[in-house]
Parts: structure tokens; sequence; C-alpha cells
């Protein structure tokens, strides 16, 4: 029996954006230039606590922010960020459950270049050194052609 190998950028896209979706591990969200959420994974759900249908269409990553970071205006910072430079990386306090996040918020493009929204891949860590320990995991991720 034959198999078919198809290797092509398409398809290695299709299988990271599986895995991440399937993985309860990580999270993948996808936000609209104004950060309303428009795609909620499994591993979201599981780490923030809301069920896609809490947030998707009807919130703002600002939910995922502690108030003083909001009131700090961090959240517009890091989207301004990521947008100039491609992609916003850091360690932040989640707000629902109090926990540290290894974050990855890159600037979506579409076909045309045109900046049409976000995607966010994030990790729970522990404080001892949530930079090192996270860094070896998000290597592969960060060179994804997303």
């Amino acid at each position: 029996m034959k198999h078919s190998t198809n290797a092509g950028p398409e398809s290695t896209l299709a299988v990271l954006i599986e895995i991440l979706q399937l993985s309860t591990k990580f999270t993948l969200i996808v936000t609209d230039l104004d950060g309303r959420v428009l795609r909620w994974d499994e591993g979201a759900r599981c780490l923030y606590g809301y069920d896609p249908q809490e947030v998707i269409g009807k919130a703002k990553a600002e939910i995922l922010h502690t108030r003083e970071d909001v009131a700090a205006g961090l959240p517009t910072t890091i989207q301004e960020q990521a947008s100039g430079r491609g992609k916003w990386e850091g360690v932040l306090m989640r707000a629902r459950k109090g926990f540290h996040i290894r974050t990855i918020l890159a600037a979506r493009f579409d076909t045309a270049g045109q900046h049409h929204g976000y995607l966010l891949i994030s990790e729970k860590v522990t404080l001892e050194n949530p930079s090192a320990q996270a860094e070896e995991k998000f290597r592969v991720l960060r060179r994804a052609p997303w």
C-alpha cells in the first residue's frame, strides 16, 4: 500500500495547528485587531476556565489580564509591540486564577499582507524560573510560519 506524503508548508501548518488545538498544555487563542476573541481552543478552556461560548465573539483578550495591567494599558502596549515587531513574548500574571504564563502574541496577516488580528500561544509556568523553563518548549513554535 502506497502512502502519499504531502510535506508542503500548508500541510505542515495544518498539522501544527491541529496539535495545538488538541493540546491542553498550550493555548491557541485568535483575536481580531480590537482583541475580540475569535477562536478559543481546549487548552484555553482548561487553563483559563472559560468555555468557548462565554468568550468567542463576546469578550476581548483583556479578560485574561489583571485589573492592574488593564488599568496600566498593558494589553494595548503588548498589541502595539506585536504589531510593530511581528510578535511580543513575555511572562504575565493571569487574572481569573492568579497564575503566570509564558506568552507569545503574534500579529496575523492575510495573503495581501494586511494585519487583521493576533495569535496568542501560552503555557502555564511556575515562578521559580518561568523564562528558562518555557524557553525550550517555545523555541520551535517561534519558528512556525504563522
